[in-house]
């Protein structure tokens, strides 16, 4: 017969959720930022060539593209900073 959880298993429990999901996130949010890069890299994916042709220089193409790969990154961090500091809070009150 399984024990009842006391209040402080339910705060452990909460708070070990809440650092499973943080820890997560931030090597997700490595990984995709690394991925980013990768996609925006044109000798990876030629297309980008193609899509960037009005940029006349190599070096103004593929400023451009890290361009949109950093930019693309800002978003996902800018989403990921509240995110990150919700869930630590969280965490911390549940401990």
């Amino acid at each position: 017969m399984a024990a009842a959880l006391t209040e402080a298993d339910g705060k452990r429990w909460l708070a070990s959720v809440a650092l499973a999901f943080l820890l997560g996130g931030t090597v997700f949010s490595w990984f995709l930022a690394g991925k980013n890069f990768e996609i925006a890299d044109p000798q990876q994916n030629p297309r980008l060539n193609e899509i960037f042709a009005p940029f006349e220089s190599t070096e103004a193409r593929e400023m451009a593209i890290r361009y949109v790969a950093s930019e693309s990154n800002r978003a996902l961090f800018s989403f990921q900073g509240p995110l990150q500091l919700g869930l630590a809070i969280l965490a911390m009150g549940a401990a």
